[in-house]
């Protein structure tokens, strides 16, 4: 695996994730390996991630409501 030079930017657009299903279903997906990939290829690099448009599949109308189910996602994206 090669690492990134300082300075790469990426963007992310309209992901629209959503929990996998099943016994074996990956939490996170395959923008979760996105996001392992780019953080084990950064490994200390100032690397850039912009998040636009909807990340997550979900309704402004539950107001002030965090569903367990996007914790996995949410613990990647801080790494």
């Amino acid at each position: 695996m090669s690492r990134l030079a300082p300075g790469h930017v990426f963007f992310a657009a309209d992901v629209h994730w959503r929990p996998a299903r099943g016994i074996d279903a990956d939490p996170t997906g395959l923008f979760g390996h996105f996001l392992a990939d780019l953080a084990a290829r950064a490994h200390g690099s100032s690397v850039a991630l912009y998040v636009v448009g909807d990340l997550f599949d979900f309704w402004f109308e539950r107001q002030g409501r965090t569903f367990s189910f996007y914790e996995p996602l949410i613990l990647a994206l801080q790494k």
